[in-house]
């Protein structure tokens, strides 16, 4: 009995000791959805600093020589040379502010420096070296492997949303404690992500294939355990990306593409904090006085001099309101392309549409053209009906 009692304590003591794990009921897509949907939203701020390095390979850039894109010429550096980038992210709902610093060849010495921000309505660049900055209509891209493309994202769009908008089509194979989801993105273009029930449904890996052929793929090799709200989140510490580029082998009967790795990353993110507080000046972008801007909702540059900071700022908000009620009223907004106003525009031709005068002159011309075709006709017409009477009289 005293055995008895001892055993059963220890199995209570085991069990204890056992985190509760949380994950989807059963490895359905409508489970993962709704567990993964439940994890995106618990995270309500996130902010992280990551460095990149990266690299062309040797017979990827000598590929890409040989094969430039249509209408482009190439000028390409020497491969394998590693290039690092820094980035700070700061992301609040809407909100998204990200700096980016470039380095030199000895991957130590800053080579440049780039901000951008969005505060949920109006976007800003910076450049601190030249001195310049754009105001932009719409929110800026990340367009480098981040922490979110490598936790909960796949080319912009959330894993939930990929799988709820591909649900019917979408296919779930479980390996153990691994989960194989593949879902179409687009025609000719699959998403396969590796899924990690032991880390939250966490991404440990994901590739992206065109025409059945891998064109980039990301691998997640350390991982840090957050807390979101009392909801598990494991956030990639270090992780690799490979994108690839396309040889077409005339060699094969059937001419299908050979995918070449063309760059290589490594990133290793040194810091993460997720739902900290992050106030709303982070996400607003001050230009200093004497800067040299370019507003998208204007399509100019604004003046350089007699403005402060704060002009500038009441400047582009004035603005920036008055072209989003002309576009809730549906009226054609102007400088759509940073092109010229509508009263230029007016004035001026516009290629491929005649003015009236041309446009009547072109009419006379093919009338004219068309009535001479007829005369020509019908005098041909005549002189045959007079020589067929002739020949037919006695």
């Amino acid at each position: 009995m005293f055995g008895i009692r001892w055993i059963f304590a220890i199995l209570v003591s085991c069990l204890t000791l056992i985190p509760p794990a949380r994950c989807a009921t059963d490895d359905s897509v409508e489970s993962i959805i709704a567990f993964l949907e439940a994890r995106d939203s618990a995270i309500t701020s996130i902010q992280y600093t990551m460095t990149k390095v990266w690299h062309r390979t040797t017979e990827g850039t000598k590929l890409l020589a040989e094969q430039p894109p249509p209408g482009e010429v190439l000028e390409l550096d020497d491969s394998e040379t590693p290039i690092r980038h820094d980035f700070t992210r700061m992301r609040q709902g809407e909100k998204d502010r990200l700096e980016q610093l470039h380095y030199q060849d000895d991957l130590e010495t800053i080579a440049g420096h780039i901000l951008r921000t969005w505060d949920g309505s109006i976007g800003k660049v910076y450049v601190p070296e030249t001195r310049s900055g754009r105001v932009e209509r719409q929110r800026f891209r990340a367009r480098t492997e981040t922490v979110e493309r490598a936790s909960f994202e796949v080319a912009g769009k959330t894993l939930a949303t990929w799988l709820r908008d591909t649900k019917d089509t979408a296919k779930v194979t479980s390996t153990g404690d691994l989960l194989e989801v593949t879902f179409q993105m687009m025609d000719g273009v699959t998403a396969r992500c590796i899924l990690d029930k032991t880390k939250a449904y966490a991404v440990t890996h994901y590739d992206i294939l065109k025409g059945g052929e891998v064109s980039y793929t990301m691998s997640m090799h350390e991982f840090q355990h957050c807390v979101a709200n009392g909801v598990d989140v494991f956030i990639p510490c270090k992780y690799e990306a490979t994108n690839f580029f396309p040889r077409v082998n005339s060699r094969k009967a059937a001419p299908k593409p050979d995918m070449v790795p063309l760059t290589e990353a490594q990133i290793t993110v040194t810091s993460i904090t997720l739902n900290a507080p992050i106030s709303d000046d982070q996400f607003v972008i001050k230009f200093p006085a004497g800067t040299r801007i370019y507003d998208e909702f204007l399509g100019r540059f604004l003046p350089r001099a007699s403005l402060e900071p704060n002009d500038i700022e009441a400047s582009i908000r004035a603005q920036a309101k008055t072209w989003r009620s002309e576009l809730m009223q549906d009226e054609p907004t102007t400088q759509a392309d940073a092109g010229p106003s509508p009263a230029s525009a007016a004035a001026k031709p516009v290629p491929g549409k005649r003015s009236f005068p041309v446009a009547i002159g072109s009419a006379a011309l093919i009338a004219c053209c068309v009535a001479l075709i007829i005369v020509v006709i019908f005098v041909m017409y005549r002189s045959w009906c007079r020589r067929k009477r002739q020949n037919s009289a006695p």
